[in-house]
């Protein structure tokens, strides 16, 4: 995947000390949005709740290949209330995203983070004890062309996808329609 890198980030990544920081964004029906840091951190219009120890980050692998690639992530220190959330959630299949930024030296971010990861919640365990720690697996969009399509030129199968159109209404009665040129 090509990577815009802003000016400002370049210039951070090149100074004697390097504040790497990750966010995250996870798409759930009520989106939570983490960050590495201590600190909440504001960006594109949302608060990063920082968590202080985000955990770890597996390698995002890519390839030049069209191959589809996963990705872990363990994240300790996550509000009750953010818990109940993903507790009660259907999770598989919801948007994941991760972002490497960077902070200056007052601990605000500096240019736009550039996006390590965009793909699907796969699978995921919750360790509870004195703060909670989940774990998530997530796979690349990629994954998706593995998954067959199976769609029908039935009208049952057009009401599926939308919902009142009549343009498949009579597809059944032209089936065995005896057309005389």
């Amino acid at each position: 995947m090509a990577r815009d890198i802003t000016t400002g980030v370049q210039n951070e990544i090149a100074k004697e000390i390097v504040r790497p920081i990750y966010l995250v964004a996870l798409y759930f029906t009520e989106t939570l949005y983490l960050n590495s840091s201590d600190r909440n951190i504001g960006y594109a219009g949302n608060t990063y709740i920082g968590v202080g120890d985000l955990g770890k980050i597996s390698v995002v692998e890519e390839s030049s290949e069209l191959q589809a690639f996963g990705m872990t992530m363990e994240m300790s220190g996550i509000q009750q209330s953010h818990v109940s959330l993903v507790l009660n959630e259907k999770y598989q299949g919801k948007v994941v995203k991760v972002w490497l930024g960077f902070l200056n030296a007052g601990y605000a971010l500096v240019g736009d983070p550039v996006l390590m990861f965009d793909g699907f919640a796969d699978q995921m365990s919750i360790k509870l004890g004195q703060t909670a720690t989940i774990l998530l697996s997530a796979e690349s969009k990629l994954i998706r062309w593995e998954v067959p399509q199976i769609r029908r030129y039935t009208n049952t199968d057009q009401q599926t996808a939308y919902p009142g159109d009549k343009g498949l209404e009579f597809i059944n009665e032209i089936t065995n329609k005896e057309i005389i040129w």
